[in-house]
């Protein structure tokens, strides 16, 4: 269960001896589930973000989307954390026809910027 808070649009700082990894939403109106090794951590729709603490060493992202689309639907990633930094991952789907490509990728602080300040804040439960 995703809702928009589109009174959110601020970038938080890791919390002491941790980092900060946040995930955009680009422009598709699908939900899209999180997970960090292995874990879900939250969940995206339309074009949104949110932000997870996370302790240093290597993570494992996956991201995929719940409804059904033509084409690759999940995208994976890894990264090393350091703590005190911040790091942007986005999702997005593209292609005009089918076969739809969805695409995990890091995105700059200048690009994620951008979005998260006209992007709602994504605040998801688990659906029981």
């Amino acid at each position: 269960d995703v809702k928009l808070d589109k009174s959110q649009h601020t970038l938080a700082q890791p919390e002491p001896g941790k980092a900060r990894v946040y995930f955009i939403q680009d422009s598709h109106p699908f939900t899209t589930n999180i997970g960090i090794d292995g874990t879900w951590v939250g969940a995206n729709h339309d074009s949104s973000y949110f932000s997870v603490s996370m302790e240093p060493g290597l993570h494992h992202l996956c991201a995929n989307i719940q409804a059904h689309v033509a084409g690759h639907q999940m995208g994976l990633a890894y990264f090393t954390a350091e703590a005190g930094e911040t790091y942007y991952y986005r999702t997005r789907l593209f292609g005009g026809q089918s076969p739809h490509y969805f695409a995990l990728d890091p995105v700059n602080s200048d690009e994620a910027g951008r979005m998260i300040t006209s992007y709602p804040l994504s605040v998801s439960t688990p659906m029981k």
